[in-house]
């Protein structure tokens, strides 16, 4: 009889045993998956900042080719419109005005994508 007690309290020890192994074979689990997890996170929020960073650089660059464009069109027109040209002074003026006005909104909104159609 004795040995049918020690043979039950072995199994019950035994059990025990390995249900503490089960359960931190499951945290060490858990923690690989949560690193796993926390990596992808970060590598996801690094990719994120690289595409923030290319869409900042697209939009600066498509700002400066609109400011560029803006300039040799004021040129142009300029050429035709200065009172040395047979153009007006108020044609002129007026051309300055247009200019600064367009260049102000540009700047203002240079944060924005700029879309011409």
């Amino acid at each position: 009889m004795d040995f049918d007690k020690i043979s039950i309290n072995d199994a019950y020890k035994r059990v025990k045993i390995r249900q503490k192994k089960d359960v931190e074979r499951e945290r060490q689990h858990k923690r690989i998956a949560d690193r796993g997890f926390w990596e992808a996170k970060k590598d996801e929020s690094r990719l994120d900042e690289e595409k923030r960073q290319r869409r900042k650089q697209r939009e600066e660059k498509r700002r400066d080719l609109a400011l560029k464009i803006i300039d040799l069109g004021y040129k142009t027109l300029a050429m035709k419109l200065h009172p040395d040209k047979d153009g007006t002074a108020d044609d002129m003026i007026e051309l300055q005005d247009v200019k600064q006005q367009i260049h102000s909104y540009i700047k203002r909104h240079s944060g924005e994508v700029l879309y011409f159609k």
